[in-house]
């Protein structure tokens, strides 16, 4: 009988820990998720001309930069409307698309594609 509140209580313990940790991972995944669903960069992939949208655009307050992945700066501009269109060029790779507010430093990024 002992022995098998021991087993039972050890279950215990390591599914709370398990819950625990899934928890957490859960926790990180809504947050990056949010986050990406705050800044829409579309086609993706792309031909070399992209839209980046912000839903929760505050005008004046936003700039955009896009990086290739060596790290070389594409474009970096200042967004004056919450849907602006970027050509990124025609090399193929990936990109990084950064959204930086210069007022709060929020910064929200995705990935894009160039076929």
């Amino acid at each position: 009988m002992q022995l098998t509140n021991e087993v039972y209580n050890f279950e215990n313990v390591c599914g709370t820990l398990a819950s625990a940790r899934q928890a957490k991972q859960e926790k990180r995944i809504v947050a990056a998720a949010k986050l990406n669903a705050e800044i829409l960069v579309y086609p993706n992939p792309s031909k070399g001309m992209v839209h980046i949208k912000l839903p929760m655009f505050t005008s004046g307050q936003w700039n955009v930069s896009v990086t290739d992945m060596y790290g070389k700066i594409i474009i970096n501009k200042h967004l004056v409307n919450s849907d602006t269109e970027v050509s990124i060029g025609t090399a193929k790779g990936l990109y990084i698309v950064k959204v930086s507010n210069t007022q709060t430093g929020e910064t929200l990024t995705n990935k894009i594609i160039v076929n």
